[in-house]
């Protein structure tokens, strides 16, 4: 399993030109028994309801067939403030429990 994650803290630019290569990419880990997931990590704040480029990336994901998720507004973790360390970034009990839940997620979609 390969793991991508975006974050907001990290400006993600949805290059049109590149999505082919990702594509590409995407197709090429399924033809070698490679189980890719995207990946967008939680924040803690006001929010746009998504991480950037995650629309895109799902919209690429379900076309290739790629799990993705999004836990950027995912709502437990907006009712726990004390798991970050700041906006952006879990402090150690939060991320045992995005661990947790992430794993959760995984079994499930096995």
């Amino acid at each position: 399993t390969i793991l991508v994650k975006c974050h907001r803290a990290i400006p993600f630019v949805w290059d049109k030109m590149l999505s082919p290569v990702y594509k590409s990419s995407m197709k090429k880990c399924g033809r070698n028994n490679v189980e890719l997931v995207l990946v967008c990590s939680p924040y803690y704040g006001e929010s746009t309801g998504s991480c950037v480029g995650a629309n895109a990336l799902k919209s690429l994901c379900e076309e290739t067939g790629v799990s993705f998720y999004d836990f950027y507004s995912e709502p437990v973790f907006l009712l726990h403030p004390e798991w970050f360390k700041d906006r952006m970034h879990l402090n150690y009990i939060g991320a045992q429990e995005y661990t947790k839940i992430f794993v959760e997620k995984l079994h499930f979609h096995k």
